[in-house]
């Protein structure tokens, strides 16, 4: 969903040519990146343990796989 709403915005920024959106699409992604670092992933490794381990060494942070992951 982040990475779906910042492709959106840029978009919009490129579509209109506005710098200010495309200014809001660089703190949206600083600011996603953020939370993700700081609170969700922290959060998943103690809920999940090695097995959230295992899906973020084979799942990258930003960039959609085109293969889906397997564990193992």
């Amino acid at each position: 969903m982040y990475v779906a709403l910042m492709v959106i915005v840029a978009g919009q920024a490129a579509w209109c040519g506005s710098k200010a959106l495309a200014l809001y699409a660089g703190a949206l992604f600083v600011l996603f990146h953020l939370r993700v670092v700081t609170y969700e992933e922290p959060w998943l490794a103690k809920q999940f343990g090695g097995e959230f381990d295992d899906y973020r060494q084979g799942v990258p942070r930003w960039r959609p796989r085109v293969t889906p992951w397997r564990s193992g």
